[in-house]
């Protein structure tokens, strides 16, 4: 992942998703931009001035990817639970707009 532009590469996505063909390949990208923009509207973009928050960034924007990719929509269900470990994720990765 590139911190300073905010993206994930496809590829890393489709490894992760265990996808090794292309049909998908312009969905999964929209995703990617839909997730980032996401995550950016719900902590801010702050974090990513830090290297620190890499790892956890790369690791929520994949599960809300993949939450994304196995519903085949950008929006959640009201029968969906919230994940405690993404909102634990996401009060960490807002946490960084604090840092010096």
């Amino acid at each position: 992942m590139d911190l300073a532009s905010g993206k994930i590469s496809l590829q890393e996505v489709k490894d992760y998703l265990r996808i090794d063909y292309d049909d998908d390949d312009d969905y999964i990208s929209d995703l990617i931009d839909v997730s980032d923009f996401y995550i950016d509207k719900a902590v801010g973009s702050s974090y990513k001035s830090f290297p620190a928050y890499e790892k956890i960034g790369i690791l929520v924007q994949k599960k809300i990817i993949k939450d994304m990719y196995d519903e085949r929509s950008t929006t959640v269900s009201e029968q969906t639970r919230q994940s405690t470990i993404v909102t634990t994720i996401f009060e960490h990765l807002e946490s960084a707009q604090w840092e010096t």
